[in-house]
């Protein structure tokens, strides 16, 4: 579904780089269009309805935290790796000689930290849940 929402709305989206070009939007407009703002540039996506306006905006918030946790998900294996030949051989030898099952272990931990991550971490802020003490 996201991937139509974001196809349809790449065909709907409009670059207005001079302000005078701006056209303000009325209240209906403001319903269904994602507004984006950089400097001196206007980005406006339209949608179909207010739906897929917000699952729009909930997927691209999610998508600012994709990069750092998928970092975190490569230090976390490296850790894993390093800890198990050091601790535990016998366990992490045979991922660490099989290019298959180290190539998938290898990518399934960093992929799943990120995506559980995001997840975590969007649904933490957009509830504002307090994760300090």
């Amino acid at each position: 579904m996201i991937h139509r929402i974001l196809q349809e709305a790449y065909l709907n989206e409009k670059y207005l780089k001079d302000k005078s070009e701006v056209p303000e939007l009325t209240e209906e407009e403001k319903k269904t269009t994602f507004e984006y703002r950089h400097g001196d540039v206007v980005r406006r996506t339209k949608f179909k309805n207010e739906e897929e306006k917000k699952e729009y905006e909930r997927w691209q918030k999610k998508s600012r935290y994709y990069m750092r946790y998928f970092f975190l998900g490569i230090g976390l294996n490296f850790l894993f790796y390093y800890l198990g030949m050091t601790y535990w051989p016998e366990v992490i030898y045979p991922i660490a000689t099989n290019v298959n099952l180290g190539f998938v272990v290898g990518l399934m931990v960093p992929m799943a930290i990120m995506f559980a991550g995001a997840e975590l971490h969007y649904r933490a802020k957009e509830k504002k849940i307090s994760v300090s003490s």
